[in-house]
């Protein structure tokens, strides 16, 4: 899920959780069968795996 939106998140609140809540529960909702991914959420909802991506030069 494309969403990169930790920092912003953290700075609003009850109100930014609601939204990265929102946006975990319409990927899964979607019923694919596959895992998803949300980047820079460390408290993304299961079943959505959270990770923190680093950007290297050349990649």
């Amino acid at each position: 899920i494309e969403n990169e939106y930790g920092a912003q998140s953290k700075m609003l609140g009850p109100v930014g959780y609601n939204y990265m809540s929102w946006a975990a529960k319409m990927a899964v909702e979607m019923g694919t069968g596959v895992p998803w991914v949300m980047c820079k959420e460390d408290d993304a909802p299961d079943p959505v795996v959270s990770i923190l991506t680093l950007h290297f030069k050349g990649c």
